[in-house]
């Protein structure tokens, strides 16, 4: 099915009715208590499952939503916490609603299977065909095998009180867990295996926009518009932690990952949809100015801290300097950014700003009325191209209009 035909049929699908629309309500509502006691696990679910309810509503057929609505659980399942002690798995003391709760809160395997459909099946929510379906069929297989053996291996993570990252405890529904096949299965590796099926997917997804429909290519930008932001954010995160030490560093990365549903939502929905060229320049101008200044602020804090180290042994008067480096960085290297990215992504916006600076100027040389009025008429055909062109002139008081 064409690009065209896909989006007609996709405008013609009816909503859903009231009672499963409520039903859907409840269920996206449901999953937000789950994720209460992590703020940030609290904001992802919120957005995956509010935005995956809302396509379920609007475009019940679309998997895209029950996908976000899928994820939106796993991922309140994944900042879940029991109230519980790693030596309650070991000794039998755990009631039957306890471990079948610990078994759900482990669902890393379903999240990164999800991710992988999500990436593989937008925006239409079918898999392509060609090889880049046949591949990522079998990735998906892959994807599935994974969750389905770190469902059942022989140890879990559990979010637990006084464990950060979560506790490696015994899986109560682990499958022959004395067997030799778990020792030879590498559980550690499967992370990344998952983490490589995903950009395989994300890699196809570009791929199959340079081939796409109009509209089916601006739905993928906006997506890949948010992961790009995403990548950035991350990647600052990681340099700035490590210069300053302190997870705050992570605030931008983890409202970026809390956005890509909402850029989902509005491609699915085409709301604005091209609108895109200059939230694209927006957002990558401010990523790439969020990293320079990350470098900025890294580099900084460690050069002074060398620098002042024989002077003080607190860094916090190197943290303070940087800051105020990086704060007065900020407007010049935005400006400059900005231009050379509004030149690439945003090419009318940057065209029309050119002749208005170039009008500003030769204004300046201008004091004849007529003059003005020329200059004028010819900037207005030259930024927008007018059928015609009229400029008016109020008259004076007490002047009658010719």
């Amino acid at each position: 099915m064409s690009g065209g035909q896909a989006a007609a049929g996709a405008t013609a699908e009816r909503p859903l009715g009231v009672a499963a629309s409520v039903a859907v309500v409840v269920g996206t509502l449901a999953a937000i208590p789950i994720a209460l006691p992590s703020g940030y696990g609290l904001l992802w679910v919120a957005s995956y499952a509010s935005v995956g309810g809302l396509l379920v509503i609007r475009r019940p057929r679309n998997p895209i939503g029950w996908i976000l609505l899928g994820l939106g659980w796993s991922l309140g399942l994944l900042s879940g916490e029991m109230d519980v002690t790693p030596g309650q798995f070991t000794d039998g003391s755990l009631s039957l609603p306890e471990m079948g709760l610990a078994w759900l809160l482990n669902a890393s395997g379903a999240a990164f299977t999800l991710f992988a459909a999500l990436m593989a099946t937008f925006p239409s929510g079918r898999l392509p065909g060609g090889r880049w379906g046949t591949a990522l069929r079998v990735a998906l297989g892959v994807d599935v095998a994974l969750a389905v053996l770190t469902a059942f291996a022989p140890r879990i993570n559990v979010n637990m009180p006084g464990y950060p990252d979560g506790a490696m405890v015994p899986n109560p529904f682990a499958i022959a867990p004395d067997s030799p096949f778990w020792r030879a299965v590498p559980i550690g590796l499967l992370f990344f295996v998952g983490i490589g099926i995903i950009v395989l997917a994300a890699i196809s997804l570009v791929a199959r926009a340079r081939r796409s429909a109009s509209v089916e290519r601006e739905q993928i930008r906006w997506v890949a518009a948010s992961v790009g932001a995403l990548i950035v954010a991350m990647v600052g995160g990681i340099v700035v932690s490590g210069a300053i030490n302190n997870g705050i560093a992570y605030v931008p990365a983890i409202l970026a990952f809390a956005a890509l549903p909402i850029s989902i939502g509005i491609a699915v929905l085409r709301y604005r949809l091209y609108d895109i060229d200059r939230i694209i320049s927006r957002t990558l101008a401010y990523a790439i100015v969020t990293a320079v200044l990350a470098g900025v602020f890294g580099a900084a804090v460690l050069g002074l801290q060398a620098l002042l180290r024989p002077v003080t042994a607190e860094s916090q008067v190197a943290v303070a300097a940087s800051t105020l480096l990086v704060a007065a960085l900020f407007g010049p290297i935005r400006h400059r950014v900005q231009r050379v990215v509004d030149r690439r992504f945003d090419r009318s916006r940057y065209d029309a700003a050119r002749v208005a600076d170039g009008f500003g100027a030769r204004l300046r040389d201008r004091l004849e009325l007529d003059a003005v009025s020329a200059e004028l008429a010819s900037t207005a055909h030259a930024a927008l191209r007018p059928a015609s062109v009229s400029v008016w002139v109020r008259p004076r008081s007490g002047e009658e209009t010719p």
